[in-house]
């Protein structure tokens, strides 16, 4: 995808780097068929949304940490994620496991999918970063995590840089996080983030609200947030799932929908598995913000990464000699979503 790139800090030439966990899934499908070693966790995918919309994958980091179960540099898992060629460091550490996790879908009067661990967490913090001086000084950041231990983990990377430029913190809620007695919590956590995103039905959650299902009812929801963001040029960007997402900044002088790529009217509309479409949405806005400053023009790279994230279990693939995902490349993407929505056309 295309874009005018800021500079970077002079320490760092990288411009985003996730924060977010690395998890192997052991999915357990509706069918009875069993999917092992998926890759998943909040920071692999959020990093794959960035690297679908960047055309210099260098400046793209993150965390995969792997245990004494997957030691081999030849495991699929990991050429995978080499063939991004992005900055992630690929770690091994044969004293614990790798983080696995299981998925299961069950089907009640609705599809349900739950989630729990196999293997203990491994956490990305501070000290992470200060492991991979080029990673702390990335023009931005994406944190998903609660309250405190966003404010803990901001104050911490301030601190351990000791330079003048702030960086772009994006804060992602842990979605259990989300309940109405966190509410105050959350909002002092807003003084520290240029970019809230959380989903609608976890953003409703913290209010004590039901899942929203109309955009009035997902605007007043995103409207209750702006006063708390006191950063300059902040905003909530509200993931809306099939309704698209909705971007307010704290001055309210942006205040825009953007429609979701995917649409049952059109031949190509393909959801297979939701599972990380909104964290990859996160990490293409991230970049694309960190790198443009460009509300509108982020927004259309997020929807479109995360498009091909849901087309199928697990992340998309990518064929680095065409420079494709699923077959299709970025820009084809982003022309057809522009094409389908006329009214998203860039300023």
């Amino acid at each position: 995808m295309e874009n005018k790139e800021y500079e970077a800090t002079d320490k760092s030439h990288v411009m985003f780097t996730s924060l977010g966990m690395f998890i192997i899934d052991e999915v357990h499908l509706l069918n009875g068929s069993i999917r092992k070693d998926v890759i998943g966790g909040g920071g692999l995918y959020a990093t794959v949304g960035a690297r679908i919309v960047c055309d210099n994958p260098r400046t793209i980091g993150g965390f995969a940490d792997f245990g004494a179960d997957m030691v081999d540099d030849n495991h699929e898992v990991k050429r995978v994620i080499s063939s991004w060629n992005t900055l992630t460091k690929q770690r091994v550490d044969r004293r614990r496991l790798t983080t696995r996790g299981l998925v299961n879908y069950t089907m009640g009067s609705t599809e349900q999918m739950s989630f729990s661990y196999l293997t203990p967490k491994k956490r990305i913090g501070v000290a992470d970063l200060e492991e991979e001086e080029e990673l702390l000084y990335s023009k931005s950041f994406h944190l998903l995590s609660d309250g405190p231990k966003l404010i803990e983990i901001v104050q911490g990377i301030v601190d351990k840089r000791n330079c003048a430029e702030k960086p772009l913190i994006v804060w992602e809620p842990f979605g259990v996080y989300c309940v109405p007695a966190r509410f105050e919590e959350a909002t002092k956590a807003l003084e520290y983030v240029d970019i809230f995103t959380p989903n609608a039905a976890e953003a409703a959650c913290l209010l004590g609200r039901s899942e929203p299902e109309t955009r009035e009812d997902m605007d007043f929801v995103a409207n209750s947030f702006v006063k708390y963001l006191k950063k300059p040029n902040s905003a909530i960007v509200l993931r809306c799932g099939k309704l698209g997402s909705l971007t307010i900044t704290g001055d309210k002088s942006y205040h825009r929908w953007f429609p979701a790529y995917h649409d049952p009217k059109f031949s190509d509309f393909k959801v297979v598995d939701t599972t990380g479409g909104g964290n990859s949405f996160v990490g293409a806005f991230a970049f694309m913000f960190a790198s443009t400053g460009d509300w509108t023009l982020s927004n259309i790279a997020a929807n479109v990464a995360s498009s091909f994230v849901i087309e199928q279990l697990g992340v998309p693939i990518y064929d680095p000699a065409e420079d494709t995902w699923n077959g299709i490349s970025t820009n084809v993407r982003q022309e057809e979503y522009m094409n389908r929505y006329e009214a998203v056309a860039l300023d």
